[in-house]
C-alpha cells in the first residue's frame, strides 16, 4: 500500500528544491550585479599634494586683521546693495558703526603683508574669517567711494589697490572653495574702489605708477583653484576616515546626513549593521580629485571640468549599487564637488585684474596727454599675460569714454564682477 503522505513529502521536497534554485539564482544575479558595480571601481592612488603658495604669508600679520574683525559691529546691515547705489548721505549712516573696524583694517592693510588666516570654523559673529574679511573689504570700498566724493581720489585709488592686492594674495593661501571665492570677492571690491577713483579728474602720475606696479604683480599670479581642490580633497578624506568602522545606522544618526538629499532614501535599503568600506570610498574620492586637478591645471579658457560622477545615478542603477553598498556611494555623491562655477569666477577675477591694469594705462595716458586715448593700443595696453577665459574680451570705446568687459551669454557668473570703467575729461 502506498503511504498517503508520500505525495505531500515529494511536493515539499520539490518546493524546497525550487526555493533553493530561486535563492541560488537570486544570489547569482546579485553576484553579477555586484561584480558589474565594482568592475570599473577606481584603484587606490596616492593623495593629491597641496602645492606651496605662490605668495609667502606671515602668521604675525593675522592678529592685526583679527582685531579689525573683532571690531565689526554686532548689529549691521548688509552692504552689498549699497555698493550698487550712489547715496553718500545714506552711505555715511551705514558706515558709522564701522568706524573702529575700518581704522583697524587700514592699519592691517598698511603692513602690506599677507596674513595666514586662522583655520577656525567661525568667528564671534558666527562667520568664517574669510567672510568677515569680505565684509571689511565691502565697508572699506564704500568708504573709499565717499573719499572720492570729498576729492581724495589718489588716496581712494591707493586703498582700492591695497584691497585688491590683499584679495589676490589671500586667494593664493586658500585651501578650500569658500576661501578662494571670498578672496576673489575681496579683490573685486578693491577694483570697484579703483574704478570710482579713476573716473573723474586726473590722478598724479606717481600714484598711478605705484598702482600699476601693484596690479601687474597680481596678473602674474597662478590660478588658486588647484590648491583649493587639493585642500578640499584632504578635508573629505578626514571626514571619511572619521566614519571608519561605523555602521549605516550610525551614519544615519550623524548630523551631516540629516539634510534632505535625493539619494538619502537609498540608505533605508541597507542592513542596519552594514559597515562601509572606507578605503574603497577614499579611492573613489582620490580618483575624482585627480580628474578635477588635471582639468584645473590647463590654461585659462581651456579648463573644461565635466560634472562629477554620480555613483548613485538612477539612470544606471544596479542592484549592487544599493545592496552591495560597502563603499559610501551616497557619501561620494554628497562630497563630490561641482567646480564649474569656481572656474567661471576665477576667470572673472583674472579678467577684472587685466581690466584694472588697462584702466590704469588709460588714466596714465590721460594724465600725460590731457586727453583720452583713441584705443587701447594708443594707451599702450599690452596683451594679457594669460587668456581672459572663454568668451571674454576687454574693449575701450573712446566716444563713450568707457572700458568694458564683454562675455558670452553662457557665462552665468561673469556679471559678478565690474564690467564697465568710466572716464571723464
Amino acid at each position: 500500500m502506498t503511504d498517503p503522505t508520500t505525495p505531500r513529502r515529494t511536493n515539499g521536497l520539490r518546493m524546497l528544491a525550487v526555493a533553493i534554485v530561486a535563492v541560488a539564482a537570486a544570489g547569482g544575479a546579485l553576484y553579477v550585479a555586484r561584480s558589474r558595480a565594482h568592475r570599473d571601481w577606481p584603484a587606490m592612488t596616492p593623495p593629491l599634494a597641496i602645492d606651496p603658495p605662490a605668495v609667502a604669508a606671515s602668521g604675525a600679520a593675522w592678529p592685526a586683521f583679527e582685531q579689525a574683525i573683532a571690531a565689526l559691529p554686532a548689529q549691521r546691515e548688509r552692504l552689498g546693495a549699497a555698493l550698487e547705489g550712489d547715496d553718500p548721505a545714506a552711505d555715511r549712516a551705514r558706515l558709522a558703526p564701522y568706524t573702529e573696524a575700518l581704522r583697524r583694517f587700514d592699519l592691517a592693510l598698511a603692513s602690506g603683508e599677507t596674513p595666514v588666516v586662522a583655520p577656525v570654523e567661525a568667528d564671534r559673529h558666527g562667520q568664517r574669517p574669510y567672510l568677515s574679511l569680505l565684509e571689511l573689504a565691502r565697508a572699506r570700498s564704500l568708504a573709499a567711494r565717499l573719499d572720492v566724493t570729498n576729492g581724495h581720489r589718489a588716496e581712494s585709488l591707493a586703498v582700492g589697490v591695497k584691497i585688491a592686492s590683499l584679495g589676490a594674495r589671500l586667494g593664493q593661501q586658500a585651501t578650500d572653495w569658500l576661501g578662494v571665492a571670498a578672496a576673489g570677492a575681496i579683490e573685486a571690491q578693491g577694483h570697484r574702489a579703483m574704478a570710482r577713483a579713476l573716473e573723474g579728474e586726473p590722478i598724479p602720475p606717481d600714484a598711478l605708477a605705484a598702482a600699476s606696479a601693484a596690479i601687474d604683480a597680481t596678473l602674474s599670479l597662478p590660478s588658486p583653484l588647484h590648491r583649493a581642490n587639493a585642500g578640499e580633497c584632504a578635508t573629505s578624506e578626514r571626514h571619511l576616515s572619521a566614519f571608519r568602522g561605523k555602521s549605516s545606522a550610525e551614519l544615519l544618526a550623524t548630523t551631516d546626513l540629516q539634510r534632505p538629499n535625493e539619494q538619502r532614501a537609498g540608505w533605508s535599503l541597507l542592513p542596519a549593521s552594514w559597515i562601509l568600506d572606507i578605503d574603497a570610498t577614499i579611492a573613489a574620492v582620490r580618483h575624482e580629485c585627480r580628474r578635477i586637478d588635471a582639468a584645473l591645471r590647463r590654461p585659462r579658457g581651456d579648463r573644461t571640468v565635466g560634472a562629477p560622477r554620480r555613483y548613485t545615478n538612477e539612470s544606471r542603477l544596479t542592484v549592487g549599487q544599493w545592496l552591495d553598498n560597502r563603499v559610501g556611494r551616497v557619501l561620494l555623491d554628497l562630497l563630490g564637488p561641482s567646480v564649474i562655477g569656481f572656474v567661471e569666477r576665477d576667470d572673472g577675477v583674472y579678467a577684472s585684474r587685466y581690466t584694472a591694469r588697462a584702466a590704469l594705462a588709460i588714466a596714465t595716458f590721460r594724465s600725460q596727454n590731457q586727453r583720452l586715448p583713441s584705443s587701447l593700443e594708443e594707451a599702450r595696453v599690452s596683451a594679457s599675460p594669460q587668456p581672459l577665459g572663454r568668451g571674454r574680451a576687454v574693449t575701450f570705446d573712446a566716444a563713450a569714454r568707457a572700458l568694458t568687459v564683454t562675455f558670452s551669454a553662457d557665462r552665468p557668473h561673469a556679471n559678478r564682477f565690474l564690467t564697465r570703467w568710466n572716464f571723464s575729461m
